[in-house]
């Protein structure tokens, strides 16, 4: 998946006086510095006038989101989008992440999580409109015509978790009445034999559809294997059921093939099934010839545990790990040498960084979220900037709360010079933070210098930076620091940043397009290869000429084989932006070029295909079984005892037992209970589990 997409646009501004207050000394700032030569807002202005902002090529410049919406807002918003987008798409934006578009059980007084009817999408009078709260069908594909054509995707923010306002009451064996049948007038106009073919199941969304309501669990149901608590709230949808699966493929494929959609924000998917998840992803990236944005919102303390888990390279999850340090940040008390969340972790490049969203940000604050008041323009500096993962700019900030004039310059300068490898630099300290992006060697004027302040002390300082560009002039893009910054042959100069919140933030960029290309590289003193082969640990590579390192890596018999080179063996610094997939099972040499990151692989014993994952399952089963005792696991094939006494699982961490058979394709399994070391004695109750759910909830002994 790309983060990359189209743009292209000058726009000149206006700058903010400073004075200089503080310097930081350094013995080797005297060569290459430079006094002020004139006002930010002259050299942006030379370069807006001569047309030499840089030219990025389309395919490469930066993805860049956008929250349209926040709670209770911009009602009729299809009709409005694309008025609304224009000056977006002219700052940067190249994506943007949409409300919920299907009938929902409030229907025009509906924000759109109470969802109803997934295939409506303001086009059938249910729940007392035709429109939805933000329009109809036809306003809404207007809309995404509008925005295709000015270079922006769109993200349809999908709710799997639930369904609410079913339209009549059931019988529900064993607990009485429960509103659980939906009508559903879309689903029977655009689900159809004749449209969907192996996808169509003609069933009917009654209670049998759902696991439970109001956390109460129906009979014969079991929750499916959620990474978070299963229960959220409404109808929670039963992903065990293979029709409800299929119906939601085809659902997929249409939203991306005919509505027009470019990805998906997946709501509270931590809550949903896992391995439902992970297939229905990959099936619907399978299913079009388009990249397509699938990014998490998996409120969950381990983030990078939740993408484990789903095992998919498709999706990508929002950093709320991150947004707590931008919460300590607004107290102006934050240590600015350390960060942490999604975008500082090894899955650095599948990091959707934000400050805020409809439901951190909402009036009344309802959820007794942690806020972050101070200081905002400083964390978007930050998560604007850097070069892994794709940052969120929510539509609160930028309308409600006036933020647009400075926003809009951090996004150009994304849209413009946040280009080539990032680095943090050794000139960080408690109060300020530097960043720097070497620029791209074959677009002249790309690179930045970024620093940003998190103490409110008046002033000024200056930090001595390798801006990776020597003999480079460089004024501040966003206009707080007034003058220019000439680096010397090696690339350094003393960078300026205010000591304010108000003003504490700079981007330092080359003037008139004109910078030098970015650096040759003196070469690395080592580089490390990390992936499945070696469980992502760090193993040497051999330089086998200047800036050239290789390795020898073993791609056989293993699901979803990948890799990285990492710098430092820390992944502060690392390789390809995300992860290099191997297609071909095999033993490949890996060669890797530190002043390119050009990487190559050569196959060096066979030319086998990578085994489809579904020809090796593990099944999984949660349960205490007690000291001195085993889960075996049995089943309908050969491996599993042909319902025998069973084959012993493997105990690991939290009481999860797991056996690993080749797939047999169509089969059913239960567990049993024996002593370690014999045999299964005692049979699991209930009806047998399927080749469909591979870690079912146990239904007891």
């Amino acid at each position: 998946m790309s983060i990359f997409r189209h743009f292209s646009k000058i726009i000149a501004v206006t700058s903010v006086a400073a004075v200089l207050l503080v310097a930081c000394g350094n013995p080797m700032q005297e060569a290459g510095q430079t006094a002020d030569t004139g006002p930010a807002a002259s050299a942006q202005q030379r370069s807006a006038a001569a047309g030499d902002l840089p030219q990025v090529p389309e395919h490469m410049v930066n993805n860049t989101m956008y929250q349209i919406f926040y709670w209770d807002s911009y009602p009729g918003l299809w009709s409005d989008l694309p008025a609304m987008a224009q000056p977006l798409a002219e700052a940067g934006i190249t994506s943007m992440w949409l409300p919920p578009a299907a009938k929902a059980m409030n229907g025009t007084f509906s924000v759109g999580y109470d969802v109803y009817d997934f295939w409506d999408l303001g086009e059938f009078d249910q729940k007392g409109t035709v429109p939805t709260r933000y329009g109809t069908r036809a306003e809404l594909e207007n809309a995404l015509s509008a925005l295709d054509g000015l270079g922006i995707d769109a993200y349809y923010d999908v709710v799997f978790n639930h369904r609410m306002g079913a339209d009549s009451q059931q019988y529900v064996p064993g607990i009485g009445e429960r509103w659980t049948q939906f009508d559903l007038h879309g689903r029977q106009v655009h689900y159809t034999p004749e449209r969907w073919g192996y996808l169509y199941h003609d069933f009917a969304w009654d209670w049998t559809a759902f696991n439970g309501l109001d956390g109460q669990l129906f009979p014969d149901k079991w929750w499916g294997n959620t990474f978070h608590f299963p229960y959220l709230m409404g109808n929670d949808v039963d992903y065990n059921r293979q029709d409800v699966r299929h119906e939601m493929k085809a659902w997929g494929e249409w939203i991306i093939d005919d509505i027009g959609f470019s990805g998906f924000r997946m709501d509270a998917i931590a809550h949903v099934d896992t391995d439902f998840t992970r297939n229905w992803i990959n099936h619907v990236q399978w299913a079009t010839e388009d990249d397509v944005f699938f990014v998490a919102e998996a409120w969950v303390g381990d983030i990078s545990g939740y993408l484990d888990a789903v095992n998919t390279p498709h999706l990508m999850a929002f950093d709320f790990n991150l947004r707590e340090d931008f919460v300590n940040l607004s107290s102006g008390s934050k240590d600015m040498r350390w960060w942490g969340g999604l975008a500082n972790s090894h899955h650095a490049g599948r990091a959707v960084t934000f400050i805020d969203n409809h439901d951190t940000s909402r009036a009344g604050n309802p959820y007794g979220m942690p806020q972050v008041i101070n200081y905002k323009n400083q964390a978007y500096a930050y998560i604007l900037m850097r070069e892994h993962g794709v940052p969120t700019v929510f539509a609160r900030d930028w309308d409600e709360f006036g933020m647009a004039p400075t926003l809009s310059r951090l996004v150009e300068a994304r849209r413009y010079f946040a280009y080539g490898p990032g680095h943090e630099t050794s000139a960080n300290t408690d109060a300020v933070y530097t960043y720097v992006r070497e620029g791209l060697a074959d677009v002249p004027g790309t690179g930045l210098v970024m620093l940003i302040s998190g103490r409110d002390w008046g002033g000024q300082q200056e930090f001595w930076i390798n801006a990776h560009q020597p003999n480079t002039e460089f004024y501040d893009y966003t206009g707080n620091v007034d003058g220019t910054i000439t680096t010397n042959g090696d690339g350094y100069a003393n960078f300026r940043v205010n000591m304010s919140e108000s003003t504490g933030w700079s981007v330092w960029v080359p003037v008139d397009g004109q910078g030098s290309d970015p650096e040759p590289g003196i070469g690395w003193e080592q580089a490390y290869f990390r992936g499945t082969p070696n469980s992502w640990g760090t193993t040497d590579m051999e330089q086998v000429s200047p800036g050239v390192w290789q390795v020898t890596a073993d791609f056989t018999g293993q699901e979803n084989p990948r890799f990285k080179i990492d710098r430092f063996g820390d992944w502060t610094e690392n390789y390809p932006e995300q992860d290099y997939l191997i297609e071909t099972a095999g033993t490949y040499v890996i060669t890797f070029n530190d002043s390119t990151t050009d990487i190559s692989i050569e196959l060096q014993e066979n030319d086998d295909p990578i085994v489809d994952p579904g020809d090796e399952i593990t099944l999984r089963m949660t349960v205490d079984v007690g000291h001195g005792n085993s889960l075996y696991f049995t089943g309908s094939t050969e491996e599993l005892s042909n319902w025998g006494t069973g084959v012993e699982g493997t105990w690991t961490s939290g009481n999860v037992w797991e056996v690993t058979i080749n797939d047999p394709g169509s089969f059913e399994w239960k567990t049993r209970i024996g002593p370690t070391g014999g045999e299964g004695q005692g049979w699991e109750s209930g009806g047998n589990h399927t080749h469909e759910n591979l870690h079912p909830a146990h239904q007891g002994w």
